[in-house]
């Protein structure tokens, strides 16, 4: 993978580099950077563009908890979830909790286990956190084209909950190595929201 910054390339010539695989599959880190950076994605369902970005980085027990901001573009950056995640090369990717645009952080016992340090197609994780029972699949590494490259592969994970259950990561995720999420399908949505722009920015 590239280590440089590329936001001088075109978004058509821009792809990813090889798939982080090895025998004992692939590194889900690769495909969930916590590098700084400003992701933008359209929804054909959806009148309003949304902006992700990380809007604090923090250790947690030794581990990098990166909160995600999720906003609309349209209505003054006004936000619409907020989700805590962390990638690494020895947990892989969880998640430690959310907050909605009108309620107070759900702050998990435990961080929710989404894929294994490395993940292999078909397969998936169990949890239960917080009274709540989970399921997290990795389904599938498919062809994940977007608004901005049609020439990305992904890793396709659905994170499904058996309560209802209003957590903003439920849904069907596309996680392309080096720069993140494709797309992203919240759960009952007809659309995915596609990412139209990446930028990395300078860390704080």
């Amino acid at each position: 993978m590239r280590t440089t910054l590329s936001i001088f390339m075109l978004p058509s010539l821009v792809g990813c580099g090889p798939a982080a695989y090895t025998y004992s599959g692939y590194w889900a880190s690769d495909h969930f950077p916590l590098t700084p950076a400003v992701w933008t994605y359209a929804n054909e369902g959806e009148d309003f563009m949304m902006e992700a970005s990380i809007l604090t980085t923090e250790k947690v027990s030794g581990t990098d908890v990166a909160t995600f901001e999720y906003v609309n573009m349209d209505d003054n950056n006004a936000l619409l979830y907020s989700i805590k995640w962390s990638s690494d090369n020895g947990d892989g990717i969880q998640i430690h909790g959310y907050t909605l645009s009108d309620a107070s952080w759900v702050n998990f016992s435990q961080p929710l286990q989404i894929v294994e340090r490395q993940g292999e197609p078909n397969s998936s994780v169990e949890s239960s956190v917080d009274g709540y029972a989970y399921s997290a699949s990795f389904e599938s590494y498919e062809d994940c084209p977007n608004l901005w490259t049609e020439n990305w592969d992904c890793m396709k994970v659905v994170i499904a909950s058996e309560e209802t259950n209003t957590a903003p990561f439920l849904g069907t995720w596309h996680w392309a190595t080096e720069y993140g999420t494709s797309l992203f399908q919240p759960e009952g949505a007809e659309h995915p929201w596609k990412l139209a722009s990446h930028d990395w920015v300078a860390a704080n």
